[in-house]
């Protein structure tokens, strides 16, 4: 990367930590609130609302600030993500203090929330592509960018370990989310100061954007994507419950899986994508898809949730470095600027809504898991059979 970029990159790591633990933090702390509330109507009703809602607001918000970026420029579309969720985290801290009065305190939190995936799904995206686009090294570039995800997913997830301590849920809130305040307008100084990229949005009205061109990226960013974001929410949705019946653990431990989880995928992803810009992306790709395979028997042979959660860590680690690096290299970065943050939002929500779906109707566990990994290896089989020896990857 060149050096006059790195303040931006460090500033983006850290923005993308305050974020994703805002984000993160509401499942595992802010929750909690409602626990021992009498009004079981408006609590269900937050249940089924406040949970989605963040995921149909991701994609809203990456088409928003998605547009922001190719008109007004990066660095304003990431600084307003960071106003948003700084905003977001405020109206949370208030629906604590009101939350005497249930339904002002319920709809507060569902517009909060809402707020947050707007948030985040203007954030993750844009910023991946702004640290892709200011690179050399693109697939380490991608898998550093997801550093400060990852460990803020980590302190998330560790979060209702670290505040035991703390017996009122009301103060663990508002410590969580005072601190990400605070965090927050220091961000906005850093962002503040991060380098425009290169007069890009000059070529804005040039972009072919057809519904040709959408489709062929939508499948591109679906057979890309997909792996990656199948492990991860599976992980952080499923895997808890299924280690605690299958495995014998206790809810405490299963939290701690998480977090070794977060950290792993935080970091190690950083290594494949050294690798990658060594050897070349389509060789780390083909033999990740090729790992599915082997993966599949161990998965039935091996009932230890200490080795699943290490094998699902790599997977996640590998296809992160190098699906997205395949993506951004294929097509024209404006295109991804338009298309990208939208179109990878909406797959996740689709994705994740899934997941719960197909995991709780009734099949058996292991069997859903194993089509779900089979699915993987077939929509990537022509990785395996054709690839070059090394993506050449130019500085845009």
């Amino acid at each position: 990367m060149y050096k006059s970029y790195y303040k931006s990159y460090l500033a983006s790591i850290f923005i993308s930590f305050i974020e994703w633990f805002d984000f993160i933090v509401f499942i595992y702390i802010f929750m909690l609130l409602f626990n021992n509330n009498d009004n079981l109507i408006v609590i269900s009703l937050f249940q089924k609302i406040g949970m989605l809602i963040s995921f149909f607001a991701r994609p809203l918000g990456a088409f928003i600030f998605g547009k922001i970026s190719t008109i007004k420029g990066r660095i304003p579309c990431l600084i307003n993500t960071v106003y948003l969720m700084l905003l977001a985290s405020i109206l949370l801290i208030f629906a604590v203090l009101i939350k005497e009065y249930i339904y002002a305190c319920v709809a507060i939190t569902i517009i909060a929330r809402f707020m947050q995936g707007m948030a985040l799904g203007g954030e993750f995206t844009n910023s991946v592509l702004y640290i892709y686009e200011i690179a050399t090294k693109k697939a380490t570039a991608i898998a550093i960018a997801g550093f400060g995800a990852g460990l803020g997913m980590t302190l998330a997830t560790y979060a209702p370990n670290l505040l035991s301590s703390i017996k009122s849920v009301d103060n663990k809130i508002i410590i969580a989310y005072g601190l990400s305040i605070v965090l927050s307008i220091f961000a906005i100084f850093l962002r503040k100061n991060m380098t425009e990229t290169k007069g890009n949005q000059k070529n804005i009205l040039n972009v072919n954007t057809n519904k040709e061109s959408n489709l062929l990226l939508s499948f591109n960013i679906f057979k890309y994507v997909f792996p990656y974001v199948f492990l991860i929410y599976y992980t952080l949705i499923i895997f808890p419950s299924h280690a605690e019946k299958n495995f014998k653990i206790t809810l405490e431990e299963s939290e701690y899986y998480l977090t070794y989880f977060s950290f792993f995928t935080a970091v190690i992803p950083i290594l494949f994508g050294i690798l990658a810009d060594k050897i070349g992306v389509d060789k780390v790709l083909k033999w990740t898809n090729i790992s599915i395979l082997f993966y599949i028997p161990l998965f039935v042979l091996i009932k230890n949730p200490i080795f699943q959660i290490n094998v699902i860590s790599l997977l996640v680690s590998s296809y992160w470095a190098v699906a997205l690096t395949k993506l951004f290299t294929k097509t024209n970065i404006n295109q991804l600027y338009l298309a990208f943050p939208v179109l990878y939002n909406i797959i996740v929500a689709i994705i994740s809504t899934q997941i719960v779906t197909f995991f709780n109707i009734g099949i058996d566990h292991d069997k859903v898991f194993i089509v779900f990994l089979i699915f993987m290896f077939l929509i990537n089989i022509k990785e395996i059979f054709t690839f070059n020896n090394k993506i050449k990857i130019e500085v845009r």
